[in-house]
């Protein structure tokens, strides 16, 4: 009798362990279609800039972290650091989601009461030691990186930033996933919560500290010293946004409403973005370019703000233009370029009023940027 009990216990051990497995894969299958189709991960995919890269290497750093706080191990420790300096090399504000990170690891030591014999706690701090031999790596490169950042900002490249609304950490939510399919993602953000809180409650505690930390840290940072709130410094806030969503699928009761589920969030995120690609959302920096070379005086420069555009206007004349060449172009009034080239965004107000006094003729009202001549 006790072999039997013995058995039909182990069978259902294993049967258990498999369901989790299977609702595992499922979640991670469901959170990686809603990334998919979604305008947040379309948007800048499509731009060749580093954003896409900082989401893989924070993605990829989080499975090592997890990996590391499971088993252990030299490679996932090491992965963790790697990472870390590979996201935070792409971007210094990737170091908003690895504060998440931060914050559930105390949690663990605290939940623990300090317990340093604890697997747990150890596994913590070793994680702690290489979230911190990750920001090492690049402790050599720290004072150009730093110094070129506190340069540009000096020049105005970030006053563009405006202050955001006492509100702007949740509605950017909203405005990433579309005003349709983000009330629909959030009741199944809740769900996943509520009903996935038994099986995986540090799972949840850990996606809502990735979610939250980094846009309420920028508003912070907006309030206490400058505006610096910027929908693609946050763009990996929406991973863990994509598996609350996922885990709510799953929780699901019937296999018919989780694939309705799965089937409504994939149509309005398709929907918002086939409603976004209606419209032309790029820069019209060729158009400007012509326009520009060709009211040009012969042999002069052209300006162009914001500074970081010139490569993309020097591209744009050719090496056959009889303009000498762009540069940037600020509010000192002392520049002597004939025409100047200016972004609607990337420009702080006052210097665009500057620019337009420097340069009261308008040349061409462009998408995105507008061409002026003295």
């Amino acid at each position: 009798m006790s072999i039997a009990n013995a058995g039909e216990g182990s069978s259902l051990t294993l049967c258990s362990r498999d369901r989790r497995t299977a609702m595992r894969d499922e979640t991670a299958a469901i959170a990686a279609l809603v990334f998919a189709v979604n305008l947040i991960a379309i948007k800048y995919s499509r731009e060749v800039r580093m954003y896409p890269f900082v989401i893989a290497a924070v993605v990829a750093q989080t499975w090592c972290f997890f990996r590391a706080y499971r088993r252990g191990g030299l490679a996932a420790y090491a992965g963790v650091a790697v990472f870390t300096a590979l996201a935070l090399a792409a971007h210094l504000t990737a170091i908003l989601a690895f504060s998440g990170e931060g914050l559930w690891l105390a949690f663990l030591v605290a939940r623990n009461r300090f317990n340093f014999s604890s697997t747990e706690v150890r596994r913590a701090l070793m994680l702690m030691l290489a979230l911190t031999a990750g920001v090492a790596m690049l402790a050599p490169f720290a004072p150009t990186v730093v110094g070129s950042a506190a340069h540009a900002a000096d020049r105005g490249a970030i006053d563009w930033i405006k202050r955001p609304e006492p509100w702007a950490a949740s509605t950017l939510f909203n405005k990433g996933t579309g005003s349709f399919a983000f009330p629909a993602m959030a009741l199944l953000a809740a769900w996943g919560i509520l009903h996935g809180w038994r099986r995986c409650g540090d799972a949840i505690v850990f996606a809502l500290l990735w979610m939250w930390t980094p846009p309420l840290l920028l508003m912070l940072i907006s309030y206490a010293l400058r505006p610096a709130f910027v929908e693609r410094y946050l763009v990996s806030s929406f991973v863990p946004f994509f598996l609350l969503v996922a885990i709510g699928i799953v929780e699901l009761p019937k296999l018919s409403m989780r694939c309705g589920a799965v089937a409504l969030v994939v149509a309005l995120a398709i929907g918002h973005v086939a409603a976004w690609n209606r419209k032309p959302h790029d820069v019209q920096w060729r158009e400007a370019a012509r326009v520009a070379a060709t009211n040009a005086v012969n042999g002069s420069t052209l300006g162009v703000a914001p500074g970081y555009a010139i490569n993309v206007v020097r591209y744009y004349i050719g090496a056959n233009s009889a303009v000498s060449i762009a540069h940037p172009v600020d509010s000192s009034g002392h520049d002597r370029a004939s025409v100047a080239i200016i972004g609607e965004q990337g420009v702080a107000s006052a210097t665009a009023s500057v620019l337009a006094r420097e340069y009261p003729r308008v040349l061409a009202t462009l998408r995105g940027v507008v061409v002026r001549g003295r």
